[in-house]
């Protein structure tokens, strides 16, 4: 399928400057998608052109690599265990449309991301880019036999100027049926993995601490609350850093549960699970998630201020 790809003009003054001695926040197109930038640094890599594995498990719309405080790459893309995993990524095993099945877009299987636009947008202290996206499959196709638009995606990414010692990314993505008996859902099995879900690269120590205290991951899905702080070298620059999740309380489902590894997999917010939910028409699903990368330690009433904060 042909992308269709518009990017506007930049919605913000030309005459526009950082404060002095602090770098500008920017965003720089290229013809795979975006980079969003603090001065020199680059940030985050939004994937608008379709990437596949020589041929298998095609994604766009996802954000790879992502860097830490000092510029190294903690997110992977195509890792040998789970070459479906993409950065950070937002996908669902199940997608059906009444009792047919449209595609895998956990595993890449019969799904297509198509990106018709991205906007962008800067100010003193922050960039941003609006994506929309509709979702289709080669599995469920109109009487014309072509794929039938199934979702319009639209997702905002917006990336804070780091202070000296954290940054704030959130992401704000909204889903619309656009055909009626419409469901998501999760892996069928006792995980039911699916939603919103970083890839990062895992240091070989890592604590897991959540809003309702410390946390061992398990095979299933466990309870921790609205965030999950992961603790470690992350970026191995031989010192404690760490990220923490946040799933804002207008999520469905709050408080979603966790699945979490320590090594070869994904760190997953859950929604729905195992069974399917159906997305209505006329009555769109929004995730609220914010990343918030940290260069040493920091503790959970530090995190919980700072989720109060974003809560409200």
């Amino acid at each position: 399928m042909r992308l269709l790809l518009l990017f506007p003009l930049l919605l913000f003054p030309t005459g526009l400057r950082a404060e002095p001695g602090r770098p500008a926040m920017t965003i720089e197109r290229t013809s795979e998608g975006c980079w969003i930038k603090e001065g020199n640094q680059k940030v985050l890599f939004y994937q608008r052109r379709t990437r596949s594995l020589e041929g298998k498990y095609a994604r766009a719309n996802y954000v790879h690599p992502l860097m830490d405080l000092d510029g190294n790459e903690i997110t992977e893309d195509f890792p040998a265990d789970h070459p479906h995993h993409r950065g950070v990524f937002w996908a669902w095993h199940q997608c059906l449309v009444g009792s047919s099945k449209a595609g895998d877009g956990w595993a890449c299987q019969d799904f297509n991301w198509q990106v018709n636009e991205v906007r962008q947008q800067q100010k003193r202290n922050w960039a941003a880019l609006e994506v929309h996206v509709i979702w289709s499959s080669p599995a469920f196709k109109g009487k014309g036999g072509q794929p039938v638009p199934l979702v319009k995606e639209q997702t905002t990414i917006r990336v804070e100027r780091a202070d000296e010692n954290q940054r704030v990314i959130d992401f704000d993505i909204e889903l619309r049926a656009l055909v009626p008996e419409l469901k998501l859902g999760g892996s069928t099995d006792a995980k039911g993995y699916g939603g919103f879900s970083p890839r990062f690269t895992m240091p070989e120590k890592v604590d897991f601490l959540g809003q309702s205290g410390q946390v061992e991951p398990t095979s299933t899905a466990v309870e921790g609350g609205g965030w999950m702080h992961l603790r470690g070298d992350f970026g191995n620059r031989g010192s404690e850093s760490g990220i923490t999740m946040m799933c804002h309380p207008s999520v469905p489902g709050f408080p979603q549960s966790w699945i979490l590894r320590r090594s070869g997999s994904m760190q997953n917010a859950v929604y729905p699970g195992a069974e399917a939910v159906p997305v209505k028409i006329g009555s769109p699903w929004r995730f609220r998630y914010r990343l918030l990368l940290h260069r040493g330690s920091v503790d959970a009433a530090e995190i919980e201020q700072h989720y109060q904060e974003y809560s409200r």
